[in-house]
């Protein structure tokens, strides 16, 4: 169902950014790293098959030392990839695609009469505040509205 897995894939395929003229915060706080453009690349395609094909994003209480334990990373090295080259944290990635598991199980004709919070314990939310403002973050609206919105798009016309 797309989204930040697409992105993940596009920034596997992609050339690292030409460096700036000044280092970023980021630069700057993984700069002694090692982490070169190969090893990030790898990190990018391990990341995105794993995600793909098991969905650990599932799991309510997945850590980064686990998650990088299993695409064969050190949790520093998968925090560096998900901040220089995603632009978030751990936590906003990994609730990203719950929020996008969401919308796919929403659009669901077997989840239609599923409650927001059965969906949200379902992609691996363990928290309903959490699940709402992931999904907020994710969408820009909140979850009823998304489902309603959702709702009134799919209704047949006459």
């Amino acid at each position: 169902h797309g989204g930040l897995l697409d992105v993940l894939h596009r920034a596997a395929d992609e050339p690292a950014p030409a460096p700036a003229a000044e280092a970023s915060e980021a630069e700057l706080k993984y700069a002694r790293s090692g982490m070169t453009e190969a090893a990030q690349g790898l990190s990018a395609a391990r990341l995105a098959r794993r995600m793909g094909e098991h969905r650990d994003f599932l799991e309510p209480d997945l850590r980064l030392g686990e998650l990088a334990e299993r695409i064969g990373s050190t949790p520093h090295w998968l925090s560096q990839y998900l901040n220089d080259a995603l632009g978030m944290s751990f936590f906003d990635y990994v609730n990203g695609l719950r929020a996008q598991e969401v919308q796919h199980l929403m659009r669901t004709p077997e989840h239609a009469g599923s409650t927001l919070l059965d969906l949200a314990h379902a992609a691996g939310f363990a928290s309903k505040s959490t699940f709402n403002s992931a999904f907020k973050k994710t969408t820009g609206l909140a979850p009823s509205a998304w489902r309603k919105l959702r709702a009134e798009a799919s209704e047949p016309i006459g």
